[in-house]
């Protein structure tokens, strides 16, 4: 197994397995509404693509951010805080200026995603080593640029 660790989405090559790391909004928050009872979240890289999503299947949650700032008409922000206790609905549709992009474009080059974060990060490490295939760790950066998180 070799492990290809990329600090922007940009930067990724494809591997059959994709863990993407935005550890202070996207991959935390998604964690934590999975864990609090959510039972799915979609991801959107725009905010016109969750508001069509959520029309189209008549229901959900609509959470995100631009610039760490909740977006206007959005149920909820991007705070892992916000999805503490039980859920608001079944659904959570998702847009963040970095993570849900990187979850997305990950999504594009490997067979599967897991999404990684402090809350989960020795679950991930296990899923990892359990399939034992070569893993491309993406952290999703900030505005297409490294980010310390």
């Amino acid at each position: 197994m070799r492990v290809q660790v990329a600090f922007t989405p940009a930067d990724a090559a494809g591997a059959p397995l994709g863990i993407v790391v935005d550890v202070l909004r996207a991959t935390s928050t998604i964690a934590q509404a999975l864990a609090s009872g959510y039972e799915r979240v979609y991801c959107s890289a725009e905010v016109e693509e969750a508001l069509a999503l959520r029309e189209r299947l008549g229901e959900g949650l609509l959470g995100g951010e631009r610039s760490a700032v909740k977006i206007e008409g959005f149920d909820v922000g991007a705070s892992p805080r916000e999805f503490l206790g039980e859920p608001r609905e079944k659904t959570v549709i998702f847009s963040t200026t970095n993570g849900t992009r990187a979850i997305l474009e990950t999504a594009a080059r490997s067979e599967e995603v897991l999404l990684g974060s402090l809350l989960n990060l020795d679950a991930v490490a296990t899923a990892a080593r359990e399939r034992g295939e070569d893993v491309a760790v993406i952290c999703a950066g900030f505005q297409g640029q490294f980010a310390l998180d």
